[in-house]
C-alpha cells in the first residue's frame, strides 16, 4: 500500500542524502532509521520521535567515509 506524506525540505534533504548514500529507497531509509532507533531505545518507536536524529553533520561524516571506502 502506498502513503502520501508531507515533510519539510530540510527533512526531505537529509533523507535523500541518506537515501543517496546507502543506495536505498526512501521507505528502506525510513525503515532503516525506525530499526536503528528500536534497537537504540530497546523498545517499539513512534517515527515522530526520530525528527532530528541525524544532523547534517553526522550525515557529511558518513557520506565521506562511503566515498573514501568507495575509492579503495
Amino acid at each position: 500500500m502506498v502513503k502520501v506524506i508531507t515533510i519539510k525540505d530540510e527533512i526531505y534533504d537529509e533523507l535523500k542524502r541518506l537515501k543517496d548514500a546507502k543506495d536505498m529507497s526512501f521507505s528502506e531509509v525510513i525503515s532503516y532509521l525506525l530499526r536503528v532507533e528500536r534497537e537504540r531505545m530497546g523498545r517499539r518507536v513512534e517515527l515522530s520521535s526520530l525528527k532530528g536524529s541525524l544532523t547534517r553533520d553526522e550525515i557529511r561524516k558518513k557520506l565521506l567515509k562511503r566515498l573514501r571506502t568507495k575509492r579503495r
